[in-house]
């Protein structure tokens, strides 16, 4: 499909592949803390000419795990706060001050991922912080497989814990591993002390080579007619230094105009890399596969890991989840919320629209604006608030949402049950 572009047109596509920790927009803040520590993630919004009311502020906090899931974990609407832990808090007298900085208590290693902070006042403002965890030493790595379905039934998981001589000091290290599931009623942990009887190694030893964060970046641009597309690949944090980038196409074409940036060192002698391609768009690029195959010791056989771009300069159409209501039932005369979540579509531009028995619903409708992913889609939340009368019973409330990358617009529909009082 062609589009009337003119020279100020920028496209922005965000594929970012998480391999053992995470990553985030260039746009986000970084934060480090120890496992156990208490962290506070700034968010300061521009102060209005009048006070701060809290009845007409919106906050809300959502974080994207290491697993590219995105949960909402602090929400302050209509004078109320909620949040989903205990140790997740915003002081109430700091939204007064345009201060809606989430403190979170006894840092886990499940809090680790990206925050974003959206307020809306009704001026929408965002700040985004990716929050890492660190252990003792970061010279731990530690890999969790996933669950594997047993023939009974059941299931089975493993967990290693990789480290270097370097990290155990006085020559001995206890090591706890914590295991959590419904059926427990606290954690269950199983111990091991480990003892180092050979020497240290100094750290600049070959003992272990781990990318911490691979990012990769694709922007397509129209400028003065011509469509350019630039594609870059960043790996960070691995050692030894030697590494080897190449870049192919799956049709055999060669791939020209190629650039490397390093390696560079930095304080703690670990090494990062940057490699870009660019070339102009032609309609045969459309639907191609790049891919930056990387060589590294570290690697086992064969030896390399492949990073692939899919060029999909259609965008992405939205996966339209189903209508979930708030209260689960609703009751006479009180006041309840549809939501829909609407989630991984590109470009960001979507309508959504809502009906009553194939009338257009005049008020109470909300949407987010969309949200920006981790794995460069984007993401956004659809509400609807109603006070059900009794005519209203069996009444078919319908959500449309529209977007340039479908092939037809998507339809939700939830029908009110039968309604009783709220003391019946």
């Amino acid at each position: 499909m062609e589009h009337r572009c003119n020279i100020k047109l920028l496209i922005n596509v965000m594929v970012i592949i998480l391999n053992c920790r995470d990553s985030s927009t260039d746009t986000a803040k970084k934060l480090s803390v120890l496992v156990g520590t208490d962290v506070t993630l700034s968010c300061l919004f521009d102060k209005l000419s009048k006070p701060v009311e809290l009845n007409t502020l919106t906050v809300e906090w959502n974080m994207v795990d290491k697993h590219a899931e995105k949960n909402m974990v602090y929400t302050f609407e209509d004078g109320r706060a909620r949040v989903s832990r205990e140790s997740y808090a915003v002081d109430k007298m700091g939204l007064l001050r345009s201060d809606a900085s989430l403190q979170i208590h006894n840092v886990t290693v499940g809090d680790e991922g990206l925050y974003t902070c959206r307020i809306i006042t009704p001026v929408v403002y965002t700040e985004t912080t990716l929050l890492e965890v660190l252990g003792i030493s970061q010279l731990f790595r530690v890999c969790t497989e996933m669950a594997l379905h047993n023939p009974d039934g059941t299931y089975s998981i493993r967990s290693g814990l990789t480290l270097h001589s370097s990290a155990v000091t006085d020559g001995q290290i206890r090591i706890i591993c914590l295991v959590e599931h419904q059926t427990y009623s606290g954690p269950y942990n199983r111990s091991v002390t480990l003892t180092v009887r050979a020497p240290l190694q100094p750290f600049d030893s070959k003992l272990l080579a781990v990318t911490s964060v691979i990012s990769v970046l694709l922007v397509f641009s129209v400028i003065g007619g011509t469509k350019l597309l630039r594609m870059y690949y960043c790996k960070e944090n691995f050692y030894p230094q030697d590494i080897l980038l190449e870049w192919s196409r799956n049709d055999g074409e060669e791939v020209r105009t190629i650039t490397h940036f390093g390696p560079f060192s930095d304080h703690n002698r670990l090494y990062s890399v940057w490699s870009k391609i660019q070339l102009v768009m032609a309609r045969e690029d459309e639907r191609a596969i790049y891919t930056c195959r990387v060589y590294h010791s570290s690697f086992l056989t064969p030896g390399y890991k492949d990073i692939s771009f899919h060029i999909n300069t259609q965008g992405t159409p939205p996966n339209v989840m189903f209508i979930d209501c708030d209260p689960l039932c609703p009751l006479l005369d009180e006041e309840c919320t549809l939501h829909l979540c609407i989630k991984d579509f590109c470009p960001k531009d979507v309508t959504v629209t809502w009906t009553k028995d194939e009338e257009t619903v005049p008020s109470g409708v909300f949407n987010t604006p969309p949200s920006l992913n981790i794995n460069g889609l984007y993401s956004m939340f659809s509400f609807l608030k109603i006070t059900p009368k009794k005519d209203d019973q069996g009444s078919k409330l319908k959500c449309r949402v529209v977007h340039s990358a479908q092939r037809e617009p998507e339809e939700r529909v939830f029908i009110l049950p039968n309604l009783h009082l709220a003391d019946s």
